[in-house]
């Protein structure tokens, strides 16, 4: 299991960034910052991505789609699975503009966007995505989600 840690940022008193340390493999102790998206960028995501299950998933109520991040968060990340790929990679390569690599942890204001090779183990890959799905929904416990809906 990779650390979430809280990492510097707090605006309005809500955390914009976390740090993800890996622990597969090569990556092992790779330091990754996470930047929360902005609201509307989420729910803009969060729309597309309710159309891309949607499309992929005639089996889920289109409703869902009027229902933004929230149908989003019930459907759940497996729901993308589904997804034919041309709708999902824009969503994935979306989810890694949000992520930096930290090269040095000793000086963890010195972060880049990530280059092809950062990451050497797909579990690592796998572990930021769901870190990001977390971190963007993370308002949304299971009861907020059907107090809303």
């Amino acid at each position: 299991m990779a650390f979430l840690l809280p990492f510097g940022g707090m605006k309005g008193g809500n955390m914009q960034t976390m740090t993800y340390v890996a622990e597969h493999g090569e990556d092992s102790g790779k330091n990754f910052c996470i930047t929360k998206m902005p609201v509307m960028k989420a729910e803009k995501w969060a729309a597309k991505a309710l159309l891309a299950i949607m499309h992929g998933n005639p089996e889920i109520p289109e409703e869902m789609a009027s229902m933004g991040i929230i149908g989003l968060f019930q459907v759940g990340l497996n729901g993308l699975m589904r997804c034919k790929w041309e709708d999902v990679e824009p969503l994935m390569d979306e989810m890694l503009e949000y992520v930096e690599i930290i090269p040095d942890i000793s000086k963890p204001q010195v972060k880049r966007r990530l280059f092809e090779g950062d990451i050497q183990d797909v579990r690592t890959i796998l572990g930021i995505r769901k870190a990001i799905w977390d971190f963007n929904t993370s308002f949304l416990s299971e009861g907020a989600a059907q107090k809303l809906t």
